[in-house]
This record gives C-alpha cells, structure tokens and sequence, in this order.
C-alpha cells in the first residue's frame, strides 16, 4: 500500500463524517454551486466529491502526488461523474489552470505541507474568477465529529493528538494564512470554531 492509498484508507474508514458537513458549510459560507471546483491537495478527493454530491459544480483535482489523482479519478468512474471531473498532478505553487477559471477553490489540511506559501496563495488568487472565493484550513465539520475520529485515531496512531495539536499552532496559523492573502489583496473572514480553523478569501 502506497502514501496515498493507505490516506485514502484512513479518509474512507475514519474521517468519512467530516466530509459531507465540510461540504455543507463551504456551500453555505461561500454561496457558491455553479461552475468549477479545484480542491488543492484533494488526496483521492473525498471532499470534493462532496462537494459534487451538494451542488451542480464541475471539480478539478490537484495534488502533487500522481497516486492520489489515479485514486481520485477511479473513485470519479465509479460515482459515475467522470464528466464533471479532471485531475492534474501539480504543486500549489504552480498549477497548470488557466488565469479567473476557478470559481471555488478548497483545501483541507494540505496547506500545512505546501513549501512556499507566498506563491501558493499567488498561484491560487490567478486562478481565482471574478467573485469566486477560497476556503482553506482544516477541521472536521462538528466538535462531535472530531470527537468520533479522535477516539478511533488515537487507536490507530497514539501520536494523533498531538500531532494535530501541532497543525495548528505552527507558523501557518489562519491569522497567518490570512495576513498573507491580505499582503496580496485579498479580502479575508477568519472562521476559528468547532467547524475548524479556515480562512475565506
């Protein structure tokens, strides 16, 4: 078992809950259903799927590893949305999309790993439509949702906890993330509460 498939194994047998109530709040924070979706970092994409389910979007899925887009792309043939979905191996920092194309871009719990955020936050501005807005962060949708996922995580990793303690009180705190997209111009909302630690742009 690869990277990516042994995270994917994770997100289908653990995080699934956090997925749909994820996708529930960006829709209704963001107010955005048509057009086209690119969830940064996607991994096999079961956010954005989510995403798909709830609105009448198209999805782009990009991720740097190629064994997180086969996953994606396969799981997109047996959903039967092979027509909404296209994936593209890249970094953040340089995604090959088309300038003002994106409508919504997403991203939950991969910006952590990006290597130059400056650039990232950049690349995903260009890409970025008239009116189109970014959700970035991470979180698991409810405290109570956590609080399931806590519970089988620790089991499965007792460093867990604390390894998720130390996401979010690393340099790229959304006070961060937020101070860096406002540097390049963007208007930002800070979300900091039992959905998670988000940033709209």
């Amino acid at each position: 078992m690869n990277k990516a498939q042994e995270f994917d194994r994770i997100a289908t047998e653990i995080f699934a809950p956090l997925y749909p109530v994820v996708a529930q709040q960006i829709v209704e924070r963001c107010g955005i259903t048509k057009g086209t979706c690119l969830d940064a970092g996607c991994g096999g994409g079961m956010l954005g799927f989510s995403i798909l389910e709830q609105t009448a979007m198209k999805m782009i899925f990009a991720d740097i590893n190629p064994d997180a887009i086969e996953i994606a792309i396969s799981r997109a043939s047996d959903k039967g949305m092979s027509s909404r979905v296209r994936g593209v191996v890249c970094s953040a920092e340089d995604m090959p999309v088309d300038d003002a194309s994106v409508d919504l871009v997403i991203s939950r719990g991969s910006v952590w790993f990006w290597e130059d955020h400056e650039k990232a936050f950049s690349e995903l501005l260009r890409i970025l439509a008239p009116k189109g807005k970014i959700y970035i962060g991470g979180g698991f949708g409810t405290k109570e949702i956590f609080e399931r996922i806590d519970k089988e995580m620790s089991k499965e990793n007792p460093q867990w906890r604390e390894n998720v303690r130390k996401k979010f009180t690393r340099e790229h705190t959304p006070e961060s993330i937020a101070e860096s997209f406002t540097k390049l111009g963007a208007t930002c909302t800070i979300i900091d509460d039992d959905s998670g630690h988000w940033v709209i742009a």
